[in-house]
């Protein structure tokens, strides 16, 4: 938690702390350019792996159950963590903020985008493992077209909603900073509720990282169970996907384990900050990084995945390079339907039409 000397003239005012997850620190002309181009990165890497996900998976024939259904909602996730939350995320956690930026409203936006997207990815990949689960262990249990869908649509909802108090909590007020004076978004505490939004970063922690954690972790565990139980083609297939998916909850949970750690200590400690500690804001852009791997993690361990691609993309350029011919059965087909057939010895055609059948 941010503990910072507030601008303002009224001593019970500049006693009250403000709180926040998002890493504000004094950096370097260097380091500031460091980030952009690690932000940059992220983006291009975000935005077109990802894309490429959803387009494959929308184009290729391999990729119509519902599990790739929720993999194309967690591309569309990351695609909106890459586009939005991380040029806002250069943009917010830097001392002197665009003119864009500063104010209430803007305050209030840039944060409620940050909160939403990264409940929305572990919503989603929860809403996996629940699918997962039904088809291989109750198989006569499996969700239906629509109950996938409802299952969609409740992941982002939910993450909205958890998200919603920001817009209450959050505004920009000036703060002081090694003798400077800066703008700064932050989630505000009063006089009546000073713990009230300490609390509610540690909720949401809970609800949002902690407890999704907890039932993937035991909803792939009976899946594995189930699966290695069988020596099958069926379940060999499920493991290499199972393997897939496993990684991609790893890799999102590793990513931002770090800064949720970081922040939630720094919400507990009663201490106060004159700015956040680097490793703090490393660990933050970690956590951003997790919207790129996905794409790396389904073209190396998801061979339905591979499959489609090619589907999509080279069967694709090689119908284009192939020469059209004559085909003989197709003019047969249509000498049947129109009514005549060559005679084999004369050439000559016979009519079908008023044929009579014996």
């Amino acid at each position: 938690m941010l503990r910072l000397k507030l601008n303002s003239t009224s001593e019970d005012s500049s006693s009250i702390p403000l709180t926040s997850e998002y890493p504000l620190a004094v950096r370097s002309f260097e380091e500031v350019i460091f980030e952009i181009i690690i932000g940059c990165v992220l983006c291009l890497l975000g935005v077109t792996g990802n894309g490429l996900v959803c387009y494959v998976i929308h184009r290729s024939r391999y990729t119509k159950s519902s599990m790739y259904f929720f993999m194309a909602q967690l591309a569309v996730a990351d695609i909106l963590v890459s586009s939005i939350s991380i040029p806002l995320t250069l943009v917010s956690t830097y001392p002197r903020p665009l003119l864009l930026l500063q104010g209430d409203i803007p305050c209030k936006m840039v944060r409620f985008l940050q909160y939403l997207l990264p409940p929305a990815s572990v919503n989603i990949l929860t809403a996996t493992a629940v699918d997962r689960f039904l088809l291989i262990c109750y198989p006569l249990k499996f969700l239906y077209r629509t109950k996938v869908k409802f299952l969609a649509i409740f992941c982002w909802v939910s993450a909205v909603i958890t998200a919603m108090p920001v817009l209450y909590l959050v505004n920009s007020r000036p703060v002081t900073l090694n003798n400077e004076v800066y703008k700064f978004c932050a989630i505000k505490e009063t006089s009546s509720f000073p713990k009230l939004g300490s609390t509610y970063l540690t909720v949401r922690g809970i609800l949002a990282f902690l407890f999704p954690l907890l039932i993937i972790v035991l909803l792939y565990y009976n899946i594995l169970k189930t699966v290695w139980r069988k020596n099958t083609i069926k379940s060999r297939k499920r493991r290499n996907v199972i393997k897939s998916l496993g990684l991609v909850v790893c890799a999102f949970f590793v990513s931002w384990a770090p800064f949720s750690v970081i922040s939630k200590y720094s919400i507990l400690v009663e201490k106060r900050y004159d700015t956040i500690s680097r490793a703090e804001l490393i660990t933050f852009w970690i956590g951003l990084s997790a919207s790129a791997y996905n794409p790396v993690i389904y073209a190396f361990y998801n061979k339905n995945f591979r499959d489609a691609f090619r589907d999509v993309f080279l069967r694709r350029k090689e119908r284009r390079r192939t020469p059209v011919t004559f085909n003989p059965n197709v003019k047969a087909m249509k000498e049947v339907v129109e009514g005549t057939i060559p005679d084999l010895k004369s050439g000559a055609p016979i009519l079908l039409k008023h044929a009579k059948v014996a």
